[in-house]
């Protein structure tokens, strides 16, 4: 993740990110184009006081920053933009004095969040980028991170690397009752990843409703009919 991140940057910097051949240093060696070898030595994260939706939606970025370099947190705003929930703000300090300006934008909509971190920022990830709207070219996808995952959850994930894979593809979706868009939206993508012929294991886990109702009847038909697990919090 955090490899591919630099890579991304450094693509669209002209700089070439390599990590050290060992791979457990906190650090990535830079080789810029003026060939003025370069270390990074540590991240900075605009972290405001009482926030605790903008944390949460950064964490899983942070957490995989912190297995390879240094990482603090600023609840000073001198150095960033005027903060808006949703989008990060991070400083990416090399030990020759180059500072790089990364933002990371999670919220659900495919619009810029933050114009001003957008101005501000060096490189502008946006989680839910589409590929029909017209960004700007420092705004460059990234994968919507989850933040109940954890250092150790990644620590394990990594280490299955290497471990014979057995489906193509895991789908877990939640459906949560209100009869809105998203629960069609939701019973939809199952359906169509039911017929996608590959080995795959599709989970459905289903939120507040009532087991006796029609609605419950209908969403559960269907996801069995798309060979979706079901895990049911329902109200009875």
């Amino acid at each position: 993740m955090v490899a591919e991140l630099f890579n991304r940057i450094s693509k669209s910097l002209g700089f070439r990110f390599q990590r050290r051949a060992d791979g457990l240093r906190r650090a990535f060696r830079v080789a810029f184009p003026q060939s003025i070898a370069a270390e990074m030595i540590c991240v900075d994260q605009f972290s405001p006081i009482g926030d605790g939706e903008y944390n949460l939606y950064q964490q899983y970025y942070e957490n995989c920053l912190r297995e390879f370099v240094r990482f603090k947190k600023s609840a000073t705003s001198d150095e960033f933009a005027p903060h808006t929930t949703h989008v990060g703000q991070y400083l990416f300090h090399f030990r020759c004095g180059y500072s790089l300006k990364v933002a990371i934008d999670t919220h659900d909509h495919r619009e810029v969040r933050s114009q001003a971190i957008h101005d501000w920022s060096d490189i502008y990830f946006k989680s839910n980028r589409w590929p029909t709207v017209d960004y700007s070219p420092k705004v460059l996808p990234i994968p919507t991170g989850n933040a109940g995952i954890t250092l150790e959850n990644c620590r394990f994930l990594r280490s299955l690397r290497s471990v014979k894979m057995e489906l193509d593809l895991v789908f877990v979706g939640r459906i949560w009752a209100g009869g809105d868009a998203n629960v069609e939206h939701n019973l939809r993508l199952f359906e169509s990843l039911g017929k996608v012929n590959c080995k795959s294991k599709l989970m459905a886990v289903v939120f507040n409703f009532d087991r006796n109702s029609q609605e419950f009847s209908e969403i559960s038909t269907r996801l069995d009919k798309a060979g979706a697990a079901q895990f049911l919090f329902c109200k009875s």
